[in-house]
This record gives structure tokens, sequence and C-alpha cells, in this order.
């Protein structure tokens, strides 16, 4: 961001202080977070990182009162908000004396049957006007660039959207306060500019506290104050940006966090060893998916209008476009969850339309962008086991199975946890595993790294490349620009249901105005070109 400036000011207002905090769940016997220790003032905009199951998440909830009022934990330690011990505070307390969370899943915190309705909702049960009540939701839906969706069905938004909507029904409460648990996890390369600057605003300029959870580093280290690197429950690394990531580089890098561009004077993004560049030539041009004339519409709203598609057997696709551009609906035409109004679907010359889910998911597995829509089992284990017991596998070669795919994935020592007390990366891991063990010929991922540290992130493309080696097809639906680049071999991007632009990825990204025009940005390897 051009624009912003380092406005770090002394005597500012202390609005968050935390003193020893330390956190142990019921279930665990160790303590989740501990002697944790950090203020933050008014205007300011705070960063806490770290490797997926750190405890950042239980700070936020230890914070907003989640914890212990909804998730039972043990807790120590003073939490003072604006000169107020808060330790025994229930949630509504919390939030009507200025504390706001935007959760790391946004279908969490909505209610209503409508966008205006769900941003209302906050402000109608903390009793204000109507008249205030209209102001509040008008603004809001404005910095987040919703107004034209106000009267849409909250579930037929996409997940950028939803993600929108759950940060525009925070703002309507005005709080002091606001805990971001990844902002931008589900939005595309312009909500995600969008909403940070709309984060930057609220504290320089509407003198609130801002503290974010994030992976996506590059996005948002032009906006932040102070960065908290957080490992195995304790701040290990603190302070300025610059100081934290330019003097503990090899630190850092050992805990599976990438260093932002800005920072990384060694960077690795070199075209030349690109894994898109690898040219499958080995592969036989075997028609694997076909789609033709395909039209689509959500109520009286066409989405997709005659399109078509190929895909060859042992591609590895990246399906990009802005939120809202029709990328996970046209995944869930492709196995079934929604059926198109005309034109066909085969899968390998067999006509899909009217086949049912359970067929074609032995075909094309799917990992859907929020993962507790597809875990239902209580334990890991039990999770991982469903597929390959339905396809009638020995007991034993379930086990070698989930051994093998639980140590690529690092779910190991998890196999024995319940699946409602995992994080939103563990869940995304887990779910992976659980397409994955079963080696579809077609894998849908769709946003497969959202929550998940760098590490992570490359593990699960890693896999995900290993897999398409061996012959399985991947479509790769992401925001993340730059993995798409790294590892796909073919680009299609999608705006408001069209194929806009479809090849190689350098071929693709050439068209600088069209992806642009997409709501997208070219690779950081290609603007450094």
């Amino acid at each position: 961001m051009d624009e912003i400036l380092d406005l770090r000011v002394k005597n500012r207002t202390t609005l968050l202080e935390i003193s020893n905090l330390s956190v142990e769940y019921e279930s665990n016997q160790r303590k989740v977070l501990s002697n944790i220790e950090f203020k933050i003032e008014k205007s300011e905009i705070i960063l806490i990182t770290g490797p997926t199951g750190c405890g950042k998440s239980t700070l936020i909830n230890s914070i907003n009162g989640i914890i212990p009022n909804v998730i039972e934990a043990k807790v120590e330690g003073d939490i003072l908000f604006k000169s107020n011990k808060i330790n025994y505070w229930d949630i509504k307390k919390r939030s009507i004396n200025g504390i706001g969370t935007v959760f790391q899943n946004p279908e969490s915190q909505l209610f209503a049957l409508t966008v205006e309705e769900d941003v209302a909702f906050g402000p109608e049960n903390f009793g204000l006007k109507r008249s205030l009540i209209q102001k509040r939701v008008d603004k809001s839906l404005n910095i987040t660039n919703l107004e034209n969706l106000r009267s849409r069905f909250t579930f037929n938004l996409s997940g950028g959207e939803k993600q929108k909507l759950a940060i525009s029904g925070i703002l309507a409460l005005k709080p002091d306060l606001i805990l971001f648990d990844e902002p931008t996890s589900d939005l595309d390369f312009k909500g995600s500019k969008a909403i940070i600057k709309s984060i930057y605003r609220l504290a320089k300029e509407g003198n609130k506290g801002i503290i974010l959870i994030e992976h996506k580093l590059n996005d948002i280290i032009d906006i932040i104050d102070k960065v908290y690197i957080v490992e195995n429950g304790e701040i290990i690394i603190k302070g300025y940006p610059e100081d934290v990531f330019s003097k503990n580089r090899s630190i850092i890098t050992n805990l599976g966090i990438k260093i932002p561009y800005k920072f990384d004077l060694k960077c690795e993004a070199n075209s030349d060893n690109n894994l898109n560049q690898l040219n499958n030539q080995n592969q036989e041009d075997k028609k694997l998916l076909s789609v033709s004339g395909l039209t689509f519409a959500y109520n009286e709203t066409k989405l997709f209008n005659n399109l078509d598609l190929e895909i060859i057997q042992g591609e590895f696709i990246a399906l990009l476009g802005k939120n809202g551009s029709g990328k996970t609906t046209l995944a869930k035409l492709l196995i079934g969850l929604l059926k198109p109004n005309s034109g066909n679907i085969f899968f390998k010359g067999k006509k899909l339309n009217n086949k049912k889910v359970q067929q074609i998911a032995s075909w094309i597995g799917y990992l859907f962008q929020n993962p507790t829509h597809q875990i239902f089992k209580n334990k890991v284990y039990q999770e991982l086991a469903f597929g390959l017991k339905n396809l009638k596998y020995k007991n034993e070669e379930i086990s070698k199975k989930i051994e093998e795919i639980t140590q690529i994935l690092k779910l190991d020592d998890l196999l024995e946890r319940d699946t409602y007390t995992l994080s939103r990366g563990q869940a995304q891991r887990v779910a992976l595993a659980s397409v994955l063990i079963i080696k579809p010929e077609l894998i849908i991922l769709d946003e497969p790294t959202t929550g998940q540290d760098y590490r992570n992130r490359k593990k699960i493309l890693d896999l995900s490349s290993r897999l398409n080696k061996d012959g399985i097809s991947i479509i790769l639906i992401t925001h993340d620009i730059d993995l798409a680049y790294e590892y796909a071999q073919r680009i299609i991007i999608l705006d408001a249901g069209t194929i806009i632009l479809d090849g190689p990825p350098r071929e693709v990204f050439k068209n600088k105005k069209l992806v642009q025009s997409a709501g997208l940005r070219i690779p950081k390897v290609m603007e450094e070109k």
C-alpha cells in the first residue's frame, strides 16, 4: 500500500493489556497458551502469526470470552480491557463494551436470511433506534462493498462474500477493539486489498485497536505496527515488522512461516524452477471430463450460459476468479451437488447429469471450502477410515493408508482428537486427508490452503503435485496467485460465469489488463521481471 505511512506514535491510550495468560483445555493435559504478555494501544494494528495449531485462535477466544464461557478451559493471568479486568465477563458484556470478533469461519456468525438483515442483527440486539441501525448498516456495507448485495439471501453468497458480510456485521457494532481471525482467507486479491485498506482506516482514522491473525503476510505486512510470533503456545519473537523478519530469518523459516517479500532479500521466486514449466509430456492426451453447453441459474440470476470446458487426464489446473465469479458453483455442478438447467457433463464418457452424488464421489473427490461441511465423525481416525470402510477395505489396509496420509499431512498426533476441537487449519488437513486417501481420478480442491501456514500450504500442494504425477488430475480453486503460478500447468480464469482466459500460466498472466479486469493480480515472480 503505497499510501500507507509509518504512523507509530507515542502516548497512545492502552486499550488491552494481557499479563501472564495461560490456558489449558479440559481435554488436554498441557497448556495451549503459556505466559502470554502483550498490550495494544488505540489506533495500533498487531499481527499474531505462527504455525497452524500454535494457539493463535485460542488467544483470540480468550479475549472475546468464548474461552471459558463456551469452550471450557482453565484460564490464568489477567486480561485488562480499558483498565477493567474482564476475565469473568461473559461474551455479551465484552461485546457491548467494545470487543468485536471476525471469526475464521464466517458462517459461524451469520444469522439472518438476507445480507441487510444480518448486518442489522447486532445493533437490533443492542436496542438501537431504527434510524441509527440503518445508518450503521449502510456504512458497514459501503466499507465492504456489499451495497449491491443487501437483498441477497446469505445462503446464496460465495465464501468470500460471506467473509465480507461477517466483517460488516461486526463493523455495525462499532467496537473499540476488533479481533480478526484470518479475515482475508476466503477473499480474492481485490477483496483482500479492500478489506486490508478498511482495516487500516479503522485503526488510523477510526482510532480502533486491531489484532490480526494471518498467514498471508505479503498482503497485510504494510499496515502492521507490531508482530508477535507464537510457537507451542508461547510468544517467542515480538517487535516491529522490519526487526522481527530481518533479524530472525532462520528461526521464522524453521517454523514454516514465509518471510514477506519486502524483507526477503533472498527471494525464492525463480520462474526457471517453477513446476508450472513442466510439460506433462508423459501423460497421454486423454479426455477425462467435458462440459458442453452448460447453463445454470440461482433463482432467476443466470451464472453460466452455454459454458464449454474440457479437462485432459493428468492435468493440474488452477481455477481462478474473484469472489462470486462461479468457481465453487462450477465445482458443485461437476460433483453433482447442483444440477445444470441445461447442457451436459461427461466423465470418461459417462454422463453425470443424472448420476447420484455417491456415484460421482468414487470418481471425483471434492474438498469443500469450509472443512466442517464434510467432517461428521467424532474422532479424526474415524473420519479418515469412513470412506475406506465404504469401499470395503480391510482393517489392516485402512490402518496402513491412514498412517501414510497422516505422516504426510502431520496429523498423526491428532488421530484420537475430537473433530470439533480442531482449529480450522487442522480441520482443513483432516478433510483433505479424507479425500486424498481414497485416490479418485480427479480431485477438486476448493481453497485447500485456507488457514494453513506456509509450511503446510507447501506440503498440501507438494502432495497434490505428487498425486498429479501419479496420474490423478487436480483442479485447484484458490485465491493464492503465487501458488497457482508455481504448481499449475494450466490456468483457467472465470469472470461472471465466463471463461475469459485459459492456457499455460505464463501465457495467461501476460494478459495483464484482462487479468486485472477480473479482480486478480499478476504473480510476484512476473512483476519482478
